[in-house]
């Protein structure tokens, strides 16, 4: 680990320049990834008519709702996307799945029990739930989304806990090639940090008053630059520049991880077969003297504990062929390494990955084919366009068409209104009015007719609800799934098959994301496992079911073991709490459980209380334990006593 408060060689600069030139590239690759996704985003947010286009009498690029409003029409929108998106981030709470983590041998089932409530624990203090819907909203707008496992300190609980955060896809990057959905090919990625001046001086440890002037000269100066570009919110949004932060009162930090290739060494004991990655530092944590490590290259201090260990063998009388020897191996090997860069290419922090699974903190997924990511909102934009053009049509009709026209022939209006015929409009429309007039002669005068068109745009309604079912069809959000009333006369095998048929449409979603989820739940096991070095008391509210979990977590019992971490079915819905309710209740009435038991396990809303008046009722009292008939026990004993 290394920060680049001291000035670094101009061999040191070129390379941090070309890691930062590496990133640049990196990100902006990406940019019609970004587009697309601003593009989803203003659908499923309703900003439907922003799309832009020229206007074909001014040659003006204008929005197309300009165009509309300059036509004199009502831009309408229809949002069916924001609808479809917040169903499936409802189905995916009401089946939001419970992780469990296990050993690979059953021998060591307890401790994988135990990990499973470390693991319950850390997704409760990051609120879980919550980050992984907003990513499942994430999901459906881009196509894409992840999240950032790392461990820091965590004022809420005063100490250094797991760290669970969501990624921002618009500041996300990695190298454009990648084309294995499941991130194996995943050779550099990081995303953009706007901090500011303060809060890098505290993020990477250097002091105020010594390093302050010497850190802001690492930054581009921000008055020297032209902002007037990126003052509009939605402008930043849309077009975000690498080097340049968002807000002008910070600066831009470049997160970096790049899988670099290096020399390393093996120390391989053939006394018990174990291996270890070494260099001069884990001889010196070893114990071995400094002076020892600076003289001797690592061949040689190899051979010095070879020579060492033969010594006290002799002295034991072991035989030289049995002597077990140390061996050290040198092999070129991917490292994952990560860099903190400024825009001017200063390094602030640079360091091999400090996590024990050897990789970067991220976890993210792209739904994609061929190298194109596919989300599912870019997929019904269409239906949703002709819906709200086909609204904009049929309210322009309707709103230019005859609606109650009184046609009045001026030979027909009464003598005594001529010339104020304001007036006589007002009287025929009066209820009850009667209104004299002169049918002239043979009756030739016509009578004032009422005329209006109640015609619809022939087709128009049936086109219209075209578009809506085939936005349904694609989404596979339809009526069944989100739980409308059948028409009249639908059957309930058939309403329940078009339920299990949207279901099925959306499983290739839903698996995705969730085999998303198991890949950070098992990231988050890999760092508690390295990083949880002292027993904790673990307490998790509301997992599973409205009950929660508590222990305690030993470290010393699982540090020796591989675990796996697997998606179990949510204990969330309402069907699978009836069912274990209902396999509770048959296990008291046959007596294989207490009804203490019954009331610990099932999951009604009056468990908590009733156990809790049990257990005042069984509770000692001061100075003894009271016996059914209100003596203390031994009270008996000692009056026979006496």
């Amino acid at each position: 680990m290394s920060r680049a408060i001291h000035t670094p060689s101009e061999e040191e600069r070129i390379k941090n320049i070309n890691r930062v030139e590496r990133a640049r590239l990196a990100f902006e690759d990406l940019y019609s990834f970004y587009h697309n996704r601003e593009r989803n985003f203003r659908y499923g947010t309703g900003e439907q008519w922003s799309d832009m286009m020229v206007d074909p009498e001014t040659n003006e690029t204008i929005t197309e709702k300009e165009y509309i409003e300059r036509n004199g029409r009502l831009a309408a929108v229809q949002n069916q996307i924001g609808k479809t998106i917040r169903n499936l981030a409802g189905q995916f709470r009401s089946n939001y799945p419970d992780p469990v983590a296990f050993s690979r041998t059953r021998a060591n089932a307890e401790a994988g029990e135990m990990m499973t409530q470390a693991l319950q624990y850390a997704l409760d203090l990051n609120e879980g739930n919550e980050l992984d819907a907003e990513n499942m909203r994430e999901y459906a707008v881009s196509g894409a989304c992840g999240w950032k496992v790392s461990f820091k300190w965590r004022p809420e609980v005063d100490r250094k806990d797991v760290l669970i955060d969501s990624l921002n896809m618009t500041r996300f990057f990695y190298n454009i090639d990648a084309r294995d959905i499941r991130g194996t090919d995943i050779t550099i990625c990081g995303e953009l940090h706007d901090l500011s001046i303060y809060e890098v001086i505290s993020k990477f440890g250097f002091n105020y008053e010594k390093d302050l002037k010497r850190v802001k000269a690492m930054f581009p100066d921000a008055t020297s630059r032209d902002w007037q570009n990126f003052k509009e919110p939605e402008h930043v949004k849309k077009f975000r520049d690498f080097y340049i932060p968002d807000n002008p009162d910070k600066v831009r930090v470049i997160e970096l991880w790049v899988e670099e290739f290096e020399q390393l060494y093996f120390l391989h004991d053939s006394r018990d077969g174990s291996e270890y990655e070494v260099d001069k530092d884990w001889f010196i944590e070893a114990g071995y003297p400094q002076e020892i490590i600076d003289l001797y290259s690592l061949h040689e201090i190899v051979g010095l504990m070879n020579q060492q260990r033969q010594e006290e063998a002799l002295k034991l009388g072991v035989p030289p062929e049995s002597i077990p020897v140390f061996t050290l191996t040198d092999r070129f090997e991917p490292v994952w390494n990560c860099y903190y860069l400024t825009p001017n290419g200063d390094l602030l922090l640079s360091m091999r990955t400090p996590y024990a699974h050897q990789s970067h903190p991220y976890i993210f997924g792209r739904y994609m084919m061929d190298g194109k990511i596919i989300s599912m909102v870019e997929t019904i934009i269409d239906q949703q366009r002709h819906i709200n053009r086909l609204i904009s049509f049929v309210d322009a009709y309707l709103g230019g068409s005859l609606k109650n026209v009184m046609m009045i022939a001026e030979e027909s209006v009464p003598a005594r209104y001529k010339g104020n015929f304001a007036k006589y409009t007002n009287d025929i429309v009066k209820m009850n009015q009667v209104v004299y007039y002169s049918s002239g002669s043979n009756g030739t005068n016509p009578i004032p007719k009422e005329i209006s068109s109640k015609s619809m745009p022939v087709g128009a309604m049936e086109l219209l609800n075209l578009q809506m079912d085939l936005l349904k069809d694609l989404s596979a959000v339809n009526d069944a799934i989100q739980g409308n009333a059948p028409h009249a006369g639908t059957p309930a095998s058939l309403y329940a098959q078009q339920t299990i048929n949207a279901s099925i449409t959306n499983k290739d979603i839903f698996d995705f994301y969730f085999s998303l989820i198991r890949k950070r739940n098992r990231k988050v096991v890999q760092v508690i496992k390295q990083f949880y070095e002292e027993p904790r008391f673990i307490k998790v509210s509301g997992v599973g079911s409205h009950k929660g979990v508590e222990g305690t977590y030993d470290p010393t019992k699982v540090e020796d073991i591989d675990f796996d971490v697997v998606i179990g079915e949510s204990q969330n819905t309402l069907a699978y709490r009836q069912v274990v309710d209902d396999d509770l209740k048959g296990f008291l009435q046959a007596q294989l459980i207490t009804f203490e038991e019954f009331l610990k396990l099932n999951n009604k809303p009056y468990s908590d209380k009733l156990l809790q008046i049990i257990g005042n009722r069984q509770a000692p009292a001061i100075g003894g334990t009271v016996s059914p008939d209100g003596a203390f026990p031994g009270q008996e004993m000692t009056q026979s006593i006496q």
